[in-house]
């Protein structure tokens, strides 16, 4: 059944075996909304709280930077919600408001449930101890609430893996926790990302029947900066791996100027797409390098 927004949901097309893409929000993103190529919108969940002071005065609480959804257009939202700082009340909290429809707001088909990048949230492990929430128990919170009936039965589960800096076990738990989708971080490292994907595939964890979907999420680059950003996000900077393939694609910017960073996003785009059984693609290009680098993908018929 289609949602009132006339658009089937991701886990709709993804039990017809469809491949999607989907899009990370991103404040220069205006020239991708509403492009059919993405089936969903997933709103990121970050903090604009960038001191310990403005926390303590907002009572640890913090909220995403994006809080408008035009459902006529996008269809229904993928919420992303991260425990950053919060007390499991406020987790949720969140995750009901985000799954339920009022007058004023339209439901998320899915949540996309992290433990968040808030920069005080290892300052805050040795005083907060177990009510510092990890992303295990996000998704155990809202597979609970959900069972209960709390949140709607169709909104979806989805989790994130780092499979550059973790192994399949960790894939495992999260599906067992109760995940029904798991979009990875990006494949910046091939060789580690590749060995990875394959051992999940082995243990079964990945196949055409298996209980989660695997999306790849995919950074659309508009430069070397944003590149190196990717690598710190990961936590892959500090690797000799990580200095070579910079070093590789500055060199190859200085002899095809920026063509060299559309091959860099055509060749991973192309790798990740040759992988066994991957569900989609999250395509997160953050700035306007990077949405001027999919806007191109996109006409160049790159992404179908």
């Amino acid at each position: 059944m289609l949602p009132k927004t006339g658009k089937a949901t991701v886990g709709e097309l993804l039990a017809t075996s469809k491949f999607v893409h989907t899009l990370e929000r991103c404040k220069a993103d205006s020239p991708l909304l509403g492009n059919p190529t993405f089936q969903a919108v997933v709103y990121p969940d970050i903090p604009p709280i960038s001191s310990p002071l403005k926390l303590i005065k907002n009572g640890g609480k913090t909220k995403s930077n994006f809080q408008k959804h035009d459902s006529s257009s996008l269809g229904r939202p993928i919420k992303t919600i991260a425990a950053q700082l919060r007390s499991r009340k406020q987790v949720a909290q969140l995750i009901c408001e985000a799954a339920i429809s009022t007058d004023h707001h339209v439901s998320s088909q899915a949540l996309l449930l992290v433990s968040g990048g808030h920069k005080l949230r290892e300052f805050a492990r040795p005083v907060m101890g177990s009510t510092l929430l990890d992303s295990f128990e996000m998704i155990s919170t809202a597979t609970k609430l959900r069972n209960d009936g709390y949140i709607d039965q169709t909104t979806a589960l989805w989790a994130v893996e780092n499979p550059l800096v973790d192994g399949p076990e960790r894939l495992q738990q999260k599906i067992e926790a109760g995940a029904e989708v798991i979009v990875t971080q990006p494949p910046l490292l091939w060789d580690k990302y590749e060995q990875w994907w394959f051992a999940s595939v082995s243990k079964g964890l990945i196949n055409a029947k298996s209980q989660a979907k695997v999306i790849v999420g995919l950074p659309v680059i508009g430069s070397v900066d944003t590149l190196k950003f990717w690598m710190k996000l990961t936590q892959i900077h500090h690797l000799p791996e990580s200095r070579d393939t910079l070093l590789k694609l500055e060199y190859e910017m200085q002899k095809y100027s920026k063509e060299a960073i559309f091959q860099w996003n055509k060749n991973i785009l192309a790798r990740a797409r040759a992988l066994p059984h991957v569900a989609g693609f999250h395509i997160m290009p953050i700035n306007k390098g990077g949405v001027i680098q999919t806007n191109r993908m996109i006409k160049e018929g790159l992404l179908q």
